[in-house]
């Protein structure tokens, strides 16, 4: 909150500032088109008279001057509208003759509705005269009438006629500031270095925002992700669990965390702040809760162990706590007179569990969950049988490298010629009555360092296969399968310009009624004296239509 008020100071500060900066630079340094012009070249003649005008004439008058009395020269329809501010046309040509720097040098500038000209050379009060006695030639012959009135001014400069830059000119005079404009210089540099303040405060608050919400939104996605696999661990084995209190509770669980996911999944959409994080997070607590209950209640169904097995198509389902709710498998006897080597080649499979040769489609379908690892398996007869009855059949194992393995991820043992010249052999608890595999050997079932010497699995499409094929979670309709990719987080017009046939804004307003007087070192009249002009009324806009810049 203090970094906000700080940068709401700073910009109101800056504010404060900009009407003062309009007041310390020159309106000629970046708004008045005439000005502009007269920088580039000595005579300027607006678009609307160039059809009338012969600027060459005025180049070669302006070439022919003498150089320590430089003559400037333009023609237009109207001055401006950027030079209002000087209230009338005398003001605006002084003004004008300051920025340009022209010293003795003469500014002359001629418009419909009248003639001014300035130098520090003449007074107001020797100018003024010189410019009544040659408005009607001007008016006659624009050219020829600006030829008659520079050769006047600089005779009367060159007879000792100067006049005194620090008389008082008629009317008020608003001075510009000399180039450079140091005023604009200390405004800019305000300006742009509160602007570089206010954008690094602006950032740092954005980027304190951010990380806030980075370190409310962190434990809260951390806590989804956990619920979420939570959930998935649960429908591995739901549909698999046979019918018990413990499958009921949990099941409920199970809904239970899943809904309370959801809501926390729509507060995260609409978090815009570390306490909306804080409200979600509190619902995934929550969801926490139940998803612990939820694995609490498979643990007790599954007798502690994790396993559960069910046979495809049919309602038969089991753990190995099914009958005696103490944890035991099933191991199938061995089959006598198996003849592998009649079975083709491309037939020949086993068993997951036994490891009995048998043609593939002899075999069945069953679907595995064990520590949380789901895998769809192919089953001997005995084994179903071992299903049916409410069992968890047992695993075969054989020694490899000093320990006890599946026999599938053995390199050594060959179902197709071990089957029965070895006795089946059980990791010590595994496969007794009395006990139940080890954590080693169960975490190992279901992913075997190296693929099975015949197909003992079954792949998503149905197909047989020697490798390991992770099955699909299984969601039912309102779980959470569908957002495990929800994103935490949530969190940029062309410009235009202007156009048109004027290529410095509007020329054609009229304002005040300033007359023409003579000054210190300036001075104007009417091309027809007294109050006529060519328009009528103000020096500034007005004219002809449309503007004299193009």
């Amino acid at each position: 909150m203090i970094r906000l008020r700080t940068v709401a100071l700073m910009i109101a500060f800056l504010l404060w500032l900009m009407p003062a900066g309009a007041q310390l630079r020159s309106p000629f340094a970046t708004d008045d088109p005439l000005a502009r012009e007269m920088e580039r070249s000595d005579v300027f003649v607006g678009r609307t008279l160039r059809g009338q005008i012969d600027e060459s004439a005025l180049q070669a008058l302006a070439r022919s001057a003498p150089a320590d009395m430089p003559v400037k020269i333009a023609i237009l329809s109207a001055l401006p509208e950027s030079g209002r501010q000087y209230g009338n046309g005398a003001n605006y040509t002084r003004a004008l003759h300051h920025y340009l720097g022209l010293g003795r040098g003469i500014l002359l500038i001629a418009t419909r509705r009248g003639v001014w000209a300035a130098t520090d050379a003449l007074s107001g009060q020797q100018i003024t005269p010189i410019l009544q006695a040659n408005a009607p030639s001007i008016q006659h012959d624009p050219v020829d009438g600006i030829r008659r009135t520079v050769d006047a001014l600089e005779a009367a400069a060159q007879g000792g006629a100067a006049g005194s830059a620090a008389e008082t000119p008629s009317g008020p005079v608003r001075e510009p500031q000399p180039r450079p404009s140091g005023g604009a210089w200390i405004f800019w540099v305000l300006v742009i270095g509160g602007g570089i303040i206010v954008i690094v405060l602006i950032a740092r608050s954005v980027a304190a925002k951010q990380r806030a919400l980075q370190e409310a939104r962190a434990p809260a996605q951390r806590l989804h992700a956990e619920i979420v696999e939570g959930l998935s661990y649960a429908d591995n084995y739901l549909d698999l669990l046979p019918p018990s209190a413990e499958a009921t509770a949990a099941r409920q669980a199970r809904q239970e965390a899943a809904q309370l996911l959801d809501q926390a999944t729509a507060q995260i959409h609409q978090a815009s702040n570390p306490e909306d994080y804080g409200r979600a997070q509190a619902l995934l607590e929550q969801a926490r809760d139940a998803v612990n209950r939820c694995r609490q209640a498979i643990d007790r169904a599954t007798g502690g162990t994790g396993v559960a097995v069910a046979v495809e198509g049919t309602d038969y389902k089991a753990t190995p706590a099914t009958n005696t709710g103490q944890p035991r498998y099933e191991a199938a006897p061995i089959v006598p007179g198996v003849r592998p080597e009649d079975i083709p080649e491309n037939e020949r499979a086993a068993c997951f569990f036994c490891s009995r040769p048998m043609h593939l489609s002899d075999l069945t379908p069953v679907d595995i969950v064990i520590n949380g690892q789901r895998r769809k398996v192919l089953a001997c007869p005995e084994d179903v049988e071992i299903v049916k009855h409410g069992g968890a059949p047992a695993v075969r194992t054989v020694e490899e490298d000093g320990q006890r393995v599946p026999w599938y991820s053995s390199r050594r043992y060959d179902p197709y010629r071990d089957y029965e010249r070895t006795g089946p052999i059980f990791a010590p608890g595994y496969g007794g009555y009395d006990g139940f595999m080890t954590g080693l050997l169960l975490g190992s079932l279901l992913s075997p360092p190296v693929p099975a010497p015949y197909p003992v699995f079954v792949g998503p499409s149905g197909a047989a296969t020697n490798a390991p094929v992770e099955a699909p979670v299984l969601t039912q309709p309102g779980d959470v399968g569908d957002q495990t990719g929800v994103g935490f987080g949530g969190f940029f017009g062309p410009d235009t310009a202007p156009s048109g046939g004027s290529d410095f804004g509007d020329t054609s307003a009229d304002f005040g009624n300033a007359d023409f007087g003579g000054g210190d070192n300036v001075g104007g009249v009417d091309f027809g004296g007294g109050d006529s002009d060519f328009g009528g009324g103000s020096d500034f806009g007005g004219g002809d239509s449309g503007s004299d810049f193009s």
